[in-house]
């Protein structure tokens, strides 16, 4: 079922732009790993989930990410305030 966007190639699509091994399946995907991530510039797919992903996985990787379409603040309108305070505060690490 597609919703939004396909969250399982959105996804696949997102991390192999970021330097990850992935395999999408008919219900999911396989990573294949480890694999250290760089910055990219991604989409998004205007699903708010994806925009997350992506965010967090570029607050990881090396480099800059940019997101296209994020639309994080249709479920978490602080995110974006909320996950600089969790870097600055070193809760995320690569």
């Amino acid at each position: 079922m597609v919703k939004e966007s396909d969250r399982v190639q959105s996804t696949v699509d997102l991390l192999t732009r970021m330097g990850a091994r992935i395999t999408p399946r008919p219900d999911g995907f396989v990573v294949h790993g480890p694999a250290r991530l760089h910055g990219a510039r991604v989409d998004g797919h205007s699903d708010h989930r994806i925009g997350m992903l992506g965010a967090i996985a570029g607050a990881l990787a090396e480099g800059e990410t940019r997101i296209e379409n994020d639309a994080v603040g249709v479920s978490y309108p602080n995110f974006w305030q909320d996950l600089a305070r969790a870097a600055e505060g070193g809760m995320i690490k690569a």
